[in-house]
């Protein structure tokens, strides 16, 4: 009998220790496939400046780029109030960087989103270059960390005051908007996205000429998010509004 006990008891032993192997290797399974998910993207705006004097290239030295991340990628959106030139270049950090999206309205102003990978440095200089000159020109500087290398969605629109366009945003994505227009001492509001600046004086030091951007992270996907850019009092000249979206990598 006492053979069969001590048997039984074995047997229970061994038993409870599988059950305790299995249990384990499921946990590590569990928390694996819990952590495996896609990280959420991070965006932040880092700097925003405005050159009112008349150049081909300008050079906005040593502006923010937040911390330095083997994943990060800088988006500069650039606005000029002059016609008929087109965008030649745009380096960040010495990095040569790509068009997102831009948009021209019939006045000739351009507004657009450029990138770039920058994975080091703390500040850098930002060169902006036209195929010809123009009379001052407006940026705003993003970083976003954990994306894909490529935007998932953009759109440019110009129009009247209120300047609107939808979106597709991932989950864990981020989107970024930026508008300028050649209206003189206008104030920026926003819907779908947070404002993150407003300023004036882009054209010849004076108000003329105004820039503003809006970004946002997104926890859950966005299908054709309405993203609007109103801008106060009259008249309102040539605005132009640009956005894209970002998904985690």
């Amino acid at each position: 009998m006492a053979n069969q006990v001590e048997k039984l008891n074995t047997i229970a032993i061994a038993d409870i220790e599988k059950v305790i192997t299995l249990t384990d290797a499921n946990i590590e399974k569990i928390n694996t496939l819990e952590f495996a998910g896609a990280v959420p993207v991070e965006v932040s705006l880092t700097a925003n400046a405005v050159d009112s004097g008349s150049a081909t290239a300008y050079t906005f030295s040593s502006q923010a780029l937040g911390a330095a991340a083997d994943d990060r990628i800088i988006v500069v959106g650039g606005f000029s109030t002059n016609a008929v030139q087109t965008v030649s270049s745009v380096t960040i950090g010495g990095v040569s960087a790509t068009q997102v999206v831009a948009a021209t309205n019939s006045g000739g102003e351009q507004c657009a989103l450029w990138q770039a990978a920058v994975p080091s440095g703390t500040t850098g200089d930002i060169v902006w270059t036209w195929s010809g000159a123009e009379v001052g020109m407006g940026i705003g500087v993003w970083r976003i960390i954990g994306a894909t290398a490529s935007a998932h969605a953009s759109s440019g629109v110009t129009g009247a005051s209120a300047l609107s366009s939808t979106l597709d945003i991932p989950e864990n994505g981020v989107a970024i908007a930026y508008s300028g227009s050649a209206s003189s001492s206008r104030t920026a509001t926003w819907s779908g996205l947070s404002e993150v600046f407003d300023a004036n004086g882009i054209e010849d030091g004076s108000a003329s000429g105004n820039h503003t951007g809006a970004s946002n992270a997104f926890d859950s996907a966005q299908t054709g998010l309405t993203i609007q850019m109103t801008l106060s009092g009259a008249p309102i000249r040539n605005p132009v509004l640009t956005m894209a979206s970002w998904g985690p990598a």
